[in-house]
């Protein structure tokens, strides 16, 4: 059985503390600390805040943007990186959840096609990045989770192809984040979001959950698009961890989930993350 879990946004047009209790009420007990970083929020506030809706946290999303890329080309540019994701490290363990979401790269230029071959030079350098974040989060006993992208990033996009890299690393504080969403952007070149995450379950040490159409990554919740949610279900259920995390990276509106839950959402999560048989 996999565990809920749900985002924690800060600094956002949300009311925190509402939004969490509705995802409580979901039968989320774990969060992962995500924030605007234009307005600073003390982790001791954080916490409370957590704690106020009966959870933990579990880890942060790191950091992203244009000018944090660990597969650039410039190695300025991935030192400074590697500076962010250290003291993401240091905020996840102060947070009391030591893993951190990391984006393989930032977006490609407007107008690139989207997907298509994989760059060498980012392809090594971004290898490069994950060995020396393998290196500080031995250092911290951090966990760093690079996630998967859609294909208008510029590397990343290849969750089996990223997953293999996490692999022939062998560290244990570099692993994946496997985001169901973005994987489904890529299902038309790559093949369904469960084929995907059968070729690399065995590094992932979290999922993003979400649902789109495979044109936009919306960030809609499980069963609002067309990922094929059964399918997953199945899988998580004969081969998941435990004490893997399905994170709902859902931004609806307060209002909206708790209107959800008094309609059963709560019921078919739940029944999602346990049963190999479930159906949304």
């Amino acid at each position: 059985m996999a565990r809920l879990a749900t985002t924690a946004p800060f600094n956002f047009e949300f009311d925190t503390g509402r939004f969490l209790r509705a995802y409580r009420r979901a039968g989320c007990t774990r969060a992962q600390f995500y924030r605007n970083e234009s307005v600073a929020i003390e982790p001791g506030a954080a916490i409370d805040t957590v704690r106020g809706a009966d959870m933990t946290f579990d880890s942060i999303h790191g950091l992203f943007g244009a000018g944090l890329d660990p597969s650039s080309p410039d190695r300025g540019q991935r030192r400074r990186s590697l500076d962010v994701y250290e003291r993401e490290g240091e905020l996840a363990l102060a947070l009391g959840g030591p893993m951190v979401v990391v984006h393989p790269a930032w977006m490609k230029p407007e107008g690139a096609p989207a997907g298509g071959p994989i760059d060498s030079l980012r392809a090594s350098a971004l290898r490069d990045s994950m060995e020396r974040l393998a290196t500080v989060g031995e250092r911290l006993d951090v966990i760093y989770l690079v996630e998967n992208l859609p294909g208008f990033f510029s590397i990343g996009y290849d969750a089996p192809l990223l997953a293999s890299w996490i692999r022939s690393l062998g560290s244990p504080h570099v692993r994946m984040c496997f985001d169901t969403g973005h994987a489904h952007i890529e299902a038309p070149r790559l093949g369904g979001v469960a084929s995907q995450l059968s070729d690399c379950l065995d590094v992932a040490a979290y999922l993003h959950a979400h649902d789109n159409d495979t044109t936009t990554d919306n960030h809609r919740m499980p069963g609002d698009g067309t990922i094929d949610w059964p399918s997953l279900a199945r899988l998580l259920a004969r081969r998941a961890s435990p004490d893997l995390s399905w994170m709902l990276e859902v931004f609806y509106p307060e209002s909206e989930v708790e209107s959800l839950l008094d309609q059963g959402l709560g019921d078919r999560l739940q029944h999602f993350s346990a049963a190999p048989t479930a159906t949304l």
